[in-house]
């Protein structure tokens, strides 16, 4: 159960603790605004602007006019039991001269305070506007619920190394068992494809084997697609970092290490790229790095805190 999932089921279960729930496609600039103007149609008539309420996408409307007057309802003093979901804001606003579809979430929320809002991302630093609750791998008994709940029927030892493999990654887990469920592949056949065939196993295709509705990008490669090229287009050391982890193991990466690496190199300075001196040389470029690759959730630090750690899947 991904970011979403979660924002689904919390909705579902406390809509009655609301007096109204919004549900927004927060993936984009255009899409948010579409998605807050949709909702003015559900506003009784005489708290609204009659244009807000009658708001049809393309039809001549003044659509931040119909933003604006939504916003303005959500913030009369009397209206204080409402939920907003504002799902998938993965565009970074501070990519905004790069991306015309980059936002400021905080533009387009209410400036009451009252009112709930819960906003899914990737990006690690939107935990500043509010209380942060950050997704992690489940347990092993709630990664098998997951697997079951797509796969459709109950598994057995025959699904202990592949559950081993997936490491309770919950997009993972459902692409893995509804592929298997739908193509008829064995554990022990999906599991070495796994192993030997990853990028073309995991890559969304013609769309027919990858019926993940209920995830947005829909496949795992996808997914952490999106992310790696937002990276490289911000840091291009953290991107090139992130590809070198891939031949190393998937934990305990730590700054020692790299330097240990560089000094060992210094005969052969000119075939070394820049990008891994600045960071091996400099531990502010090293975090620098880490940071931007944790923004995004690729990355964590070690209980320990002796270095950082990938997940086995995006290692993988």
């Amino acid at each position: 159960m991904g970011k979403t999932q979660l924002a689904v089921e919390f909705a579902r279960r406390r809509q009655h603790s609301f007096t109204s729930v919004f549900w927004l496609d927060g993936s984009s600039r255009s899409s948010l605004k579409q998605s807050i103007a949709a909702c003015a149609s559900r506003i009784p008539a005489e708290q609204v602007a009659e244009t807000s309420g009658m708001y049809t996408c393309g039809q001549g409307s003044d659509l931040d006019a119909v933003v604006k007057d939504m916003l303005r309802w959500l913030s009369i003093p009397d209206n204080r039991d409402w939920l907003v979901v504002v799902d998938n804001v993965d565009r970074d606003d501070r990519q905004r001269g790069e991306d015309t579809e980059a936002y400021d979430v905080h533009e387009y929320l209410p400036g009451a305070d009252h009112g709930s809002v819960l906003i899914t991302t990737r990006l690690a630093h939107l935990g500043q506007l509010g209380e942060r609750w950050e997704v992690k791998k489940v347990n092993e008994e709630r990664a098998r619920a997951i697997f079951e709940t797509w796969y459709g029927s109950e598994v057995g030892p025959e699904s202990d190394e592949l559950l081993g493999l997936l490491d309770g990654l919950p997009l993972a887990l459902a692409q893995a068992a509804a592929y298997m469920s739908e193509t008829g592949t064995s554990f022990r056949t999906y599991t070495r494809l796994y192993k030997e065939q990853w990028r073309e196993l995991m890559e969304p295709g013609d769309g027919r084997h990858m019926p993940l509705r209920s995830y947005s990008n829909g496949s795992v490669a996808t997914t952490w697609m999106i992310s790696y090229m937002a990276i490289r287009t911000r840091n291009e050391a953290a991107a090139n970092l992130l590809l070198l982890w891939a031949h190393l193991d998937n934990k305990s990466l730590w700054h020692g290490l790299l330097a240990a690496a560089s000094r060992r190199l210094d005969v052969a300075t000119e075939q070394t790229p820049a990008w891994f001196q600045r960071i091996a040389y400099s531990e502010v470029e090293f975090i620098k790095a880490i940071g931007m690759l944790r923004s995004y959730s690729l990355v964590e630090e070690m209980e320990d805190q002796t270095g950082y750690a990938t997940h086995p899947v995006v290692h993988q």
